[in-house]
């Protein structure tokens, strides 16, 4: 289900193939269905930690189209090597307070990461709001991205 690469003191894990990211998806998803408690527990955990608005895929697009939003990776660089969302320019979490200069302030700024429980987007979000930067956190993956523009096709 993983594979690796080693690269010097550090491994790099993958996922084999994106039908398990697809799997994982539809996993997460029938336990938030099935299991009340585990839905009350992630809005419980995203009301208390996040406090903020989020954007839909399908409003991502439009106004992505538009021109309306920049979207901003916050993952490490490595990551977002990888694979990103097309259009996104990375900035790392642990980078952004030094480049926070070139932003635009008269655009949404749509930060994401890796998914509905990762908090780098979420501490993004923080730090754009307090310096004057209208900012989103866009809840979905690369991979939810993928998988969002496949079904429109």
């Amino acid at each position: 289900m993983v594979k690796f690469q080693k690269k010097g003191n550090y491994v790099i894990y993958e996922l084999a193939d994106v039908a398990i990211a697809h799997f994982l998806k539809s996993l997460r998803a029938l336990a938030e269905k099935q299991f009340m408690q585990v839905q009350q527990i992630k809005q419980e955990f995203l009301n208390a930690n996040l406090g903020m608005d989020g954007i839909p895929l399908s409003e991502l697009n439009e106004r992505m189209e538009k021109g309306e939003v920049l979207l901003l990776d916050v993952r490490p660089k490595e990551e977002y090597d990888h694979a990103h969302i097309p259009g996104a320019i990375s900035i790392p979490i642990e980078e952004l307070r030094e480049k926070l200069a070139p932003l635009p302030t008269d655009r949404n700024v749509v930060a994401y990461c890796r998914g509905p429980y990762c908090l780098m987007a979420a501490e993004a979000v923080d730090l754009l709001k307090s310096k004057g930067i209208n900012a989103y956190r866009l809840e979905n993956s690369v991979q939810d991205w993928y998988q969002f523009n496949e079904q429109l096709n």
